[in-house]
């Protein structure tokens, strides 16, 4: 348990319990609120009245508790639970016999129940205000429910808590508490649903953002409905004592439409490098502290070192440059090394070539080779916690005459709607600023340059392995033909690719087929067409709607040598319109073909009975039928024949549709009847009689 060295409660965390409540009462016009929760050993029920005048009404004529069975997540009917108590504060007697009886070493429990006990037992002065007493009113309301809250006992006292131990392991129950001297108003009751689940403490730490600081930690968790309010509990000496880091607890504030994202925290004047455990509690209404994070966090030297200043790039000789610096003085204490960056832009990402330098380095030489055009150079100081400070950069252009190596086209894909996609591979040159692409309709012709993409253009496509052109495809034109080369930050180019061929997509759709016959039957819509006569068709399509629908559905898809097509998914008695369309091998659809419209017809037979089956109850003299039947996409019923020696006859109809059993009650004075069933529908069709059964009677 959190144990508060400084109890300074007071006003202001009743204003705050004020400031909720009065929140809730205007979100709401319930006059009490309910929660509960399920144990192992019993179901808590916990409620409040939301205003000073609902507190009044439960104090003086108490609560009702109600009780319900919840079955597949329906509430079955309330009864009085339990018995017919009216839960009502205690007297002062017994609220002083179970004080003393659960009596508590810690001093902060024992406060929250002094506080229950002036409620209860300290009366508004009659002599007040009507504003004043309002005030007053208000006053203990705050501190009525932040002492039921806070401690059980309290709770208890102040008629605001029941444990059902009679509620059922496994079982979900709903619970109704209600102003007793308000039994029919719906506004001064409110219900709550208690699953089967038993309550179990879970870790919040995932949910919890820490940020790292110079001298602090910030702490920022999520809201929970479940906790009103948390204590946050600090260790320096890995959880061998702690230190509360309030001197109560945290509650979240909720004023009208705003809701905080979460709890916030920051812990100052801490050491660097030093490790910090925390404990974060959840406070309940049920007067539980739950531990729900458990953490250790070193904050750590955010502070970079001094920026170096003064930073040079000569050209010694070709391929070899000197880059020099100079730090102010004093020396940082911390400086640990530097590390040089190099890029082609002053706001490029500057990607390391040298790092952990020692920190009387004042100079550094890159002959690696990798030079482009354009070279900024930027020198970074680092100190001992990772921390760097980066120079402005330094500039230095080097002459180059040597071309970049030839690209490779690698291939290209033409779509239907004339884009052209082409895969190439960039010179590994590090000065390649980009490519020229030429193009022409035959490998003989003169190749067009027909784009050019560099770095310094407004897209800048250096590292780029792709290229997207557009030309027509509606032309005799087979191919199109397509050669690049590259060029470096000083304009030298490289040689020329080879030409790279692409084919031009097929765009002329096939010949629609064309349908020549239809025979429409009870059990199908049979179709007879004749296929595409294209050379590259790969399937028909048959398509279908209802006269009135606007779009048509796939129904089937055939090979190409298909001539017929069965419809067996219509219903009866629907009126569909068919069409065939052709699909060639590049998915091009001809045109629809003719359409035919069929109807099939209703023969009025619907499918027997099965499985009919009897039970004879000797005892009660009836017995019941019961068979099998599918539901008919139509109205029907069931028509029970009956013999007890003639022929059957019709005895009774079973007109529900979901029915399937017949309890016969009037049995006649024979040794045997025989039983048998059929369907009837609303259109007047039927099904044949099912097989006879018959029940001994003897």
């Amino acid at each position: 348990m959190i144990k508060d060295t400084r109890i300074q409660i007071g006003l202001a965390m009743v204003a705050l319990v004020l400031m909720q409540t009065a929140d809730l009462a205007a979100q709401t016009s319930q006059a009490i609120r309910v929660i509960a929760r399920r144990s192992e050993d019993a179901v808590f029920v916990r409620w409040a009245p939301t205003s000073a005048q609902a507190f009044e009404e439960g104090r003086t004529a108490g609560y009702r508790l109600q009780r319900a069975v919840v079955t597949n997540g329906r509430i079955g009917s309330f009864e009085a639970w339990p018995s017919d108590t009216v839960f009502t504060p205690l007297s002062q007697e017994r609220f002083d016999a179970l004080a003393w009886l659960f009596r508590e070493s810690d001093d902060q429990r024992m406060r929250y129940r002094q506080f229950a006990r002036s409620v209860l037992f300290d009366p508004v002065d009659p002599a007040l205000s009507s504003d004043e007493r309002a005030a007053a009113l208000d006053l203990q309301l705050g501190f009525a429910l932040l002492s039921a809250d806070r401690d059980t006992i309290s709770a208890i006292g102040l008629g605001l808590l029941f444990a059902d131990g009679d509620a059922a392991p496994g079982t979900a129950y709903a619970y109704r508490v209600q102003l007793a001297n308000r039994p029919s108003d719906p506004l001064a009751a409110d219900t709550v649903i208690v699953g089967p689940e038993i309550h179990r403490v879970r870790s919040r730490l995932s949910e919890m953002q820490i940020d790292t600081g110079d001298t602090q930690i910030g702490l920022r968790w999520q809201r929970a409905d479940e906790y009103p309010a948390f204590m946050l509990q600090r260790s320096e000496n890995d959880g061998a004592s702690w230190q509360d880091l309030s001197d109560a607890p945290m509650m979240t504030l909720v004023t009208g439409d705003t809701i905080p994202e979460g709890e916030v925290h920051l812990d100052t004047n801490l050491v660097n490098g030093r490790r910090y455990t925390y404990r974060l509690y959840g406070l309940t209404s049920f007067a539980d502290e739950e531990l729900i994070a458990e953490f250790s966090v070193v904050p750590r030297d955010r502070t970079p070192p001094m920026m170096p200043t003064d930073i040079r790039a000569e050209e010694l000789r070709p391929g070899v440059v000197e880059i020099t610096w100079t730090v102010p003085d004093p020396v940082d204490a911390d400086l640990v090394s530097f590390s040089i960056g190099r890029d082609t832009a002053d706001e490029g990402a500057f990607p390391v070539i040298a790092d952990r330098l020692p920190p009387a380095t004042r100079s550094y030489i890159d002959s690696s080779g990798q030079f482009a055009a354009s070279n900024y150079y930027r020198v970074s100081a680092v100190d001992t916690a990772g921390n760097a400070a980066h120079s402005f950069s330094a500039y230095l252009v080097l002459t180059d005459s040597t071309p970049p190596a030839v690209p490779q086209l690698l291939r290209g894909e033409i779509d239907t709607n004339g884009i052209v996609t082409l895969h190439f591979q960039r010179p590994p040159d590090a000065d390649y600023m980009g490519y020229r692409l030429l193009r022409a309709n035959d490998p003989t012709h003169e190749f067009s340059v027909i784009s050019e993409r560099l770095t310094n253009d407004t897209l800048d496509v250096s590292a780029d392995s792709i290229h997207i052109d557009t030309i027509e495809i509606r032309t005799l034109t087979r191919y199109v033909y397509y050669r690049m080369y590259a060029l470096d930050f000083h304009h030298n180019a490289s040689g020329m690719t080879e030409i790279l061929r692409v084919e031009r997509p097929d765009v002329v759709p096939p010949v629609p087929p064309v349908i020549i016959g239809y025979l429409v039957t009870d059990s199908a819509m049979v179709i007879d067409y004749v296929g595409s006569s294209s050379e590259d068709v790969a399937r028909h399509i048959i398509l279908r709607k209802a006269p009135e629908a606007e779009l048509w559905d796939s129904i089937a898809m055939l090979p190409p040598a298909s001539g017929q097509f069965r419809d067996t998914t219509s219903a009866v008695g629907s009126v569909f319109d068919y069409v065939v369309v052709a699909v060639d091998s590049s998915d091009l659809l001809s045109e629809m073909s003719n359409s035919v419209r069929g109807q099939r017809y209703d023969n009025g037979i619907r499918p027997t009975v099965t499985d009919v089956r009897t039970q004879y109850d000797a005892d009660a003299k009836v017995i019941t039928l019961s068979w099998t039947y599918r539901d008919l996409p139509e109205d029907m019923a069931f028509v029970v024949y009956r013999s007890d020696g003639s022929d059957l006859t019709s005895y009774a109809v079973v007109d529900q549709r979901g029915a399937r059993s017949f309890v016969d009650r009037s049995l006649p004075p024979t040794a045997s009847i025989r039983y048998a069933i059929k369907v009837v529908t609303a259109s007047g069709a039927e099904s044949v009689l099912s097989t006879a059964v018959s029940v001994d009677l003897r």
